[in-house]
This record gives structure tokens, C-alpha cells and sequence, in this order.
């Protein structure tokens, strides 16, 4: 008698952009790691038919805009860095993105990817990264026995769960049943008619001769010569790194030179095709800061910052104890307020890891201790309206407290919000790492 073969599992994954390499980076190690055959079917769909690099990392965009990471901090798999990642890849088979450049700066000679590990790539480059890698994990699955992976460029508009089992229903495609769907968008956009904070600009717009872009991506579509001429006036909301995309596109790629100027910096030399002015303007005025050096990477085991209050175990807690039964579809579960529940769990962690940085690991500690054994006999922690600290609850003992000297005291401009109190003993005048804590006041 033969023996039916076994059902085979459908996986969607519904966006085929960098989190979707990603993705397949973890199947592919998976999959490689399993003796013998699977059922794997595995769908990936994106309305841009990029995959691998995405709309935002296109390899195709404008060569101006810079990746927000130095190349040497980005890869594109699991190492043995990664705790509980599973089987990993062989080295030869997941290059990091320094490895790739160098790699292809060897085959073509190609000036844009001679670099070091501190140096900025241009996105294009992440991008053509990223298409490879996904083509190479692609290929990696598809060698396996019994595994296939469907590309699919069509834009998903309705995930319907039947119990068994979920539908997607996308545009100028027959519905496809799935036993489980991977939501991996990235950069999404909202219909700005829809959304209460851009609705008035685009009222506006839509009454005089102005225009709202609701995204600038991908910028020769959005902010071509011909949608922006030469002359116009052009306001960027915000003053992220989106905006300096927007503001290098507009400049160097219509042709704009920044040249060395006389005494240090630099002068922008205009084309002529350039905007008539570019107004930047955002809640706080400043531009984003540029990403600091990662000490992390000189110690990894010093330097990096593992969780003590906001872990999964807490948030695990919290589920059983205050999470609200909910049901999506035909499953259950415990929802928990992020803002009552959650956030509390944030600002502490906030506060043990600045006062471990100020104070030291001694103090540090002696402050998780205390607020660890009143965070226990907590039935409930939940956020100041107008304060980011842990107050009293309902009869709750940890309660912070905000030291009456003025020196004490740590506010929104210089450090976070109070922690329970911290008596700090001084020798000579000066502050020790020492210190008495009184977690019901001074």
C-alpha cells in the first residue's frame, strides 16, 4: 500500500524588498540544513516586480542618495552573532555588504564599489547588493528537493482568513490560499485625503496651483524636472534622511557641482535647473543627526545593552496578567495597551541604561534591584499622563520620586525622567559610584 504524500505548506510573503531577502536568507539556511526532501511552496509577491531590493534600495534609482549605515555594518545574514538564529549559512555564502563590493569592484573596476568599511555607500549599491543575495537564496531553495518559489508582481489588496487557512486576493490575479502570510511592506504610503495630518495640505493643493507629493519615493517619478521645474519653490516636511535625498536630487542630480570652498567647506555651484529655493522645516528645526560610531563593534560583549526589564518574559507576564482576549479572524489572544502596558517597561529600561552610563554598573545595578523587587510586588505599572515614569497604582510601592535638589533632578533637556530615588554619597565633593536608594523618598 503506498502512502500519501505529505500536505505541502504554503508560505506568502507580501512585499519582495530588503526585509524579504531577509526572509529568504532564513529559509534558505534552514532548508539547507534538512536531509532529504520537503513540500515547501513559497509565494512572494510586489506590486513594483523589485525583488530583492525593493522600491526605496532600487538599484535603478538616482546615483545621489547615500545608505544610512557605513558599509562595514551591513550584511545581508545570520552570523555567530546572532543568538538563537538557527543553522546558518556557510561564510562563501553570505557575504557581508563590504565583502560584496570588493568582490565586484574585483570584476568590474568600478570606482563605486572601492570601498572601506567606513565609508558611506550609495544606495544603488545596497540595492544591487540585495538583488543578488535574494537571487542567490532564491536558488539555494529552489535546488532543494520539493521546494518552489513563485514570484508573483501584483499588489496584494485583502489577506481573508478561513480558519483552515488565509486567501490573498490581488489586483489582475486569481486568489491564492496560503497557510501562512508574512507581512514585509517596508516604506508604505497613506492616501493623504484619509490621514487628518496631511488631509489639510492636500485640500490645499487640490484648491490652488500647489502640489503635494505624499511620498518622495522613488524620486524620478515623484520630483522629475518636469513635475518640479526650475524656479519653484519646494517644502519638505520633515528633516530626516528622506530630505536630504530629496535635497541632493534636486541639486547634484540636475547637474549641481559642490566644489572645494577657500578656507574649508564647501560651495554649491548650481546648474541652472535647480529649484528656486528648498525649505526644510520640521517640529524641533535640526537636521538629523549623523549616526555615531558603533562601539559595539570594537566589544560586542561590553558594549552591547541586553534587556533587564523590557524583555519577552515581561511582556509575556504582562499578556497573562493584563492582556484583554481578543479575536482576529478565528484565533485568540491577549492584547495589551501599548501606552499602559508596554511603554512603562520602555522608560525604565531608558533609565537603567543612562544611569548604568552615568553612574556606572554598581549603581546601575543597585537601582535595578530595588526597582526590580518593587516592580514585583506591582500589580500594575502604567505611565504618568504629563511624566515618563513609573507612579503608584493602585496600592502599587514603586513609585518614583523626584529628588528636591535642583541638581538632582533630570528632565527632558538633560537626561530622562526621575527613577526612584538616588541619595548619592560624596567624598571630597565629589559624587561616587556609591549610593543609597529609597524607593519611597528622600
Amino acid at each position: 500500500m503506498t502512502t500519501a504524500p505529505p500536505p505541502r505548506l504554503r508560505l506568502a510573503f507580501v512585499g519582495g524588498g530588503p526585509s524579504c531577502t531577509y526572509t529568504m536568507e532564513r529559509l534558505a539556511a534552514m532548508v539547507s540544513a534538512h536531509d532529504g526532501p520537503l513540500a515547501l511552496d513559497i509565494h512572494v509577491f510586489d506590486r513594483t516586480g523589485r525583488f530583492g531590493d525593493g522600491e526605496v534600495h532600487s538599484a535603478d534609482q538616482p546615483k545621489v542618495s547615500f545608505l544610512n549605515r557605513i558599509v562595514g555594518q551591513v550584511a545581508f545574514a545570520a552570523d555567530e552573532s546572532v543568538t538563537g538564529a538557527g543553522p546558518l549559512l556557510t561564510a562563501g555564502q553570505r557575504p557581508t555588504l563590504l565583502e560584496w563590493c570588493r568582490r565586484r569592484f574585483e570584476e568590474t573596476g568600478d570606482p563605486a564599489f572601492d570601498l572601506a568599511a567606513e565609508d558611506w555607500p550609495k544606495r544603488y549599491v545596497h540595492g544591487l547588493a540585495l538583488k543578488d543575495q535574494f537571487a542567490r537564496y532564491r536558488d539555494m531553495l529552489e535546488a532543494h528537493p520539493g521546494v518552489s518559489v513563485q514570484l508573483r508582481q501584483a499588489e496584494v489588496t485583502d489577506v481573508v482568513d478561513l480558519g483552515t487557512h488565509l486567501r490573498l486576493v490581488s489586483d489582475g490575479a486569481e486568489p491564492l490560499d496560503v497557510d501562512h502570510v508574512l507581512m514585509v511592506t517596508g516604506h508604505s504610503v497613506n492616501d493623504p485625503a484619509r490621514t487628518p495630518r496631511q488631509r489639510p495640505w492636500h485640500e490645499f493643493a487640490e484648491q490652488s496651483a500647489a502640489r503635494f507629493i505624499s511620498s518622495a519615493y522613488p524620486l524620478e517619478a515623484h520630483l522629475s524636472e518636469s513635475s518640479v521645474t526650475p524656479g519653484q519653490a519646494v517644502g519638505c516636511v520633515g528633516m530626516g534622511l528622506t530630505t536630504f535625498d530629496v535635497i541632493l536630487y534636486l541639486t547634484e542630480g540636475r547637474g549641481g557641482q559642490f566644489v572645494p570652498a577657500d578656507g574649508g567647506g564647501l560651495s554649491y555651484v548650481p546648474s541652472g535647473r535647480e529649484p528656486r529655493s528648498i525649505v526644510c522645516f520640521s517640529g524641533s528645526g535640526l537636521f538629523t543627526f549623523a549616526r555615531p560610531y558603533n562601539a559595539k563593534e570594537v566589544d560586542l560583549a561590553t558594549y552591547e545593552h541586553r534587556g533587564r526589564f523590557l524583555t519577552e518574559e515581561a511582556v509575556d507576564r504582562l499578556r497573562k496578567s493584563a492582556g484583554v482576549p481578543v479575536t482576529l479572524g478565528t484565533r485568540e489572544q491577549r492584547q495589551l495597551d501599548f501606552e499602559s502596558h508596554v511603554f512603562p517597561l520602555v522608560v525604565l529600561e531608558m533609565h537603567h541604561l543612562y544611569y548604568k552610563t552615568l553612574l556606572g554598573a554598581d549603581a546601575a545595578d543597585e537601582l535595578a534591584r530595588v526597582s526590580e523587587a518593587a516592580y514585583a510586588r506591582a500589580p500594575c505599572l502604567i505611565k504618568s499622563a504629563r511624566m515618563c515614569h513609573i507612579r503608584r497604582h493602585r496600592g502599587c510601592p514603586a513609585r518614583a520620586r523626584t529628588p528636591a535638589s535642583a541638581e538632582g533632578r533630570r528632565g527632558a533637556d538633560n537626561g530622562p525622567g526621575p527613577l526612584p530615588y538616588v541619595r548619592m554619597r560624596t567624598e571630597g565633593g565629589r559624587a561616587t559610584d556609591r549610593c543609597g536608594v529609597s524607593p519611597g523618598g528622600p
